[in-house]
This record gives structure tokens, C-alpha cells and sequence, in this order.
């Protein structure tokens, strides 16, 4: 039987080039797929932390929209409760000059409130903030303040079902925010 020999390329040191370009194929693809997941991995990394900043935004403008909003219907009321109660005049003209604080507060933010709220939370939240809720406190605003003119007996009836109705706006409102914050629906990240 005749043998049958390679006729190797390299001579006596083929088997260490093979070695070597085999070590020098692997390091590069190694190297190749190395750097490819760590910048995946830094992409996301990044992602993750604007969503968390975001997340910190979004929950700072829900707070402070909520509680401007909370403390209108509140001011609200304590009027209401004050002329049901008889309130001195003195009494009646504190919570007055406290609902136009708020109101006066409310007035001065307004449209940073309607773009934080679009911005963070979208179209549909600025909708039911600017259509619904400040819609309804404006026209229950102006009942009390036509009740204060020229004291009408029983006209809270409608400032306080138009009251009441806001504070139920106001409540989906806040889930509506909560649950875009829970569930990353914010910023940038809202789809």
C-alpha cells in the first residue's frame, strides 16, 4: 500500500501557522461579537436610565398636578361649607382669599401644567385636564363667585354636583397618570 502524504504549505511549522491563524480568526470574531453585545448591553443601559429619569419627572408633574387640582375643589368647598354654616364674614373672606390664592396659583401654571401633562402622559391626558376638569372648576369657579355678587339662596345645588363631577374627573385623571407611570408609558417612552 502506498501512502498518501500532504504536501504541507507551511513546511515543518504548519501546524503552529494553522495554530496561529486559528488563535488570531478566533480573537478577532471573539472581539467582533464582544463588542457588539457590550454596546447592546450600554444601549440598554442608557435606556434604563432615562426611563428611570423619566419616571422621576412624570411623578413629579403628577404630584404637583394633582395636588393644584385637589386644592382647587377643596378651596372650593370649604366656601361652599362656610356659607352653609353661617360663617362669620371674616371667616367667609379667609377661605375666599385662599380659593384665589389657589385659583391665582392654578392660573399662573396652567400652560406649563397642560404641556407637562402632554408631554409626559400624552394628547389624551392634556384633553381631559384642559376639556374636562379645568372646563368644569371654571364654570363651578364661576357660580360661587356669582353667589358671592348677589347671595342667592340654593345656588350651590349645581356648584357642588359640578364640583363633585370634577373631583370624579379628577380621580381617572390621577389613575390615568399613575398607571401610564406603572406601566412606562411616559416622556419619550409613551406610545
Amino acid at each position: 500500500m502506498e501512502e498518501y502524504t500532504v504536501k504541507k504549505s507551511f513546511g515543518k511549522w504548519h501546524d503552529f501557522v494553522l495554530l496561529f491563524f486559528g488563535f488570531i480568526l478566533t480573537s478577532l470574531f471573539g472581539s467582533l461579537i464582544t463588542y457588539y453585545v457590550q454596546s447592546r448591553n450600554i444601549d440598554y443601559q442608557n435606556e434604563l436610565i432615562q426611563l428611570q429619569t423619566e419616571r422621576q419627572k412624570a411623578e413629579m408633574v403628577f404630584t404637583e398636578i394633582s395636588n393644584i387640582m385637589d386644592k382647587r375643589v377643596y378651596r372650593m368647598r370649604k366656601i361652599i361649607w362656610g356659607y352653609r354654616s353661617n360663617d362669620e364674614r371674616i371667616n367667609l373672606d379667609n377661605k375666599w382669599r385662599d380659593y384665589e390664592n389657589v385659583l391665582e396659583e392654578w392660573n399662573l401654571g396652567l400652560n406649563k401644567n397642560l404641556s407637562f401633562i402632554q408631554i409626559y402622559f400624552g394628547k389624551e391626558a392634556r384633553m381631559k385636564f384642559e376639556s374636562v376638569i379645568h372646563k368644569k372648576l371654571k364654570k363651578a369657579g364661576y357660580l360661587l363667585q356669582e353667589y358671592k355678587k348677589f347671595k342667592a339662596k340654593d345656588d350651590f345645588d349645581e356648584s357642588i354636583k359640578l364640583i363633585d363631577q370634577v373631583n370624579e374627573d379628577i380621580y381617572k385623571l390621577d389613575i390615568f397618570m399613575l398607571e401610564a407611570i406603572s406601566n412606562n408609558r411616559i416622556g419619550k417612552f409613551h406610545k
